[in-house]
C-alpha cells in the first residue's frame, strides 16, 4: 500500500538526517588529546616504580658487592684483630656509604634480613638513630619522626608532590593536545618542564621511600633482635 505524499516526504528525510547528525559529531569529538591526557596519566605507573626501584638501589651489581662482601667478611673472619681502620673502611665499603661508623654497620650485619636492612638504614638513616645502651644496640626512629602523624603527613605531602611534579614536567603536552599551543612550542618547553619538575618528582619519591624503609626497619627492629639473640643463646 503506497503512503501518502505528505507521509513519504515525512520520513524520507530521517535517515538522512541521522547520518548527518552521527558525522558532525564524529567530527567534533577527536579522541587524540584524550589519548595523550590517558597515556600521561597512566605512565604514573612505571614512573614510580622505577624512581622506587632506582631509590632502593635495585640496580646496583650484585656479583661485584657479593664477591666484596665475602672477601672481607673472610678476611675479617681470619683476622680477628684487623686494623680498626681498615675494619671501619670495610664495614663503610659494604654498606656503600662513607658516613656510617663501623659498629653501625656491623649491628646491621646481626639481623634477620641483613642486606636488606643495610639497604634501610642507609636510605633511611636521616629519620632514624642507633643507640648503643648497657642492654645492647638498638635502631629508633628520631624523636621528631616518632609519632605516626608526624609521619604519615610527610609521606602525603611528598606523594602530592611526586602527583604535581610529574603532571607539570609534561604539562606541554597537556596544552598541545588541548591546541593552546603550537606544535613548534612543545619540544622547548618540555625540555624545559621536565628538567625542572622531574628533579622535584624524583626528591619527593625518594623521600618517600625513605620514610617508609626507615618506619620498616624501625617497628620490625625487635621482632629480628629477639629472634637473633633466641638462636645466639640455643646455640
Amino acid at each position: 500500500m503506497e503512503l501518502p505524499l505528505l507521509s513519504r516526504n515525512f520520513i524520507s528525510p530521517l535517515p538522512r538526517l541521522t547520518l548527518n547528525i552521527f558525522e558532525r559529531t564524529a567530527v567534533d569529538l577527536n579522541y587524540e588529546p584524550l589519548v595523550k591526557i590517558a597515556s600521561i596519566v597512566l605512565g604514573i605507573f612505571p614512573v614510580w616504580k622505577v624512581a622506587v626501584d632506582i631509590a632502593r638501589g635495585r640496580y646496583g651489581d650484585q656479583r661485584e658487592g657479593y664477591r666484596f662482601a665475602r672477601e672481607f667478611l673472610n678476611d675479617l673472619s681470619n683476622d680477628p684483630d684487623m686494623h680498626p681502620f681498615l675494619r671501619e673502611k670495610g664495614y663503610q665499603a659494604l654498606a656503600g656509604d662513607h658516613s656510617l661508623a663501623a659498629g653501625e654497620v656491623a649491628y646491621l650485619l646481626t639481623l634477620k634480613g641483613s642486606p636488606q636492612a643495610l639497604k634501610d638504614y642507609v636510605l633511611g638513616r636521616p629519620y632514624l638513630e642507633y643507640l648503643t645502651t648497657a642492654t645492647g644496640s638498638k635502631i629508633r626512629l628520631r624523636p621528631k619522626y616518632a609519632g605516626e602523624f608526624d609521619r604519615r603527613w610527610r609521606k602525603t605531602l611528598y606523594f602530592s608532590l611526586f602527583l604535581i611534579s610529574y603532571f607539570l614536567s609534561f604539562a606541554p603536552v597537556v596544552l598541545r593536545a588541548l591546541g593552546l599551543i603550537g606544535l613548534g612550542q612543545v619540544l622547548p618547553l618540555l625540555v624545559v618542564s621536565a628538567s625542572v619538575f622531574l628533579t622535584f618528582a624524583v626528591f619527593a619519591v625518594k623521600e618517600h621511600i625513605r620514610i617508609s624503609r626507615a618506619e620498616i626497619l624501625a617497628q620490625g627492629q625487635t621482632r629480628i633482635v629477639n629472634e637473633s639473640l633466641r638462636s645466639l643463646r640455643s646455640a
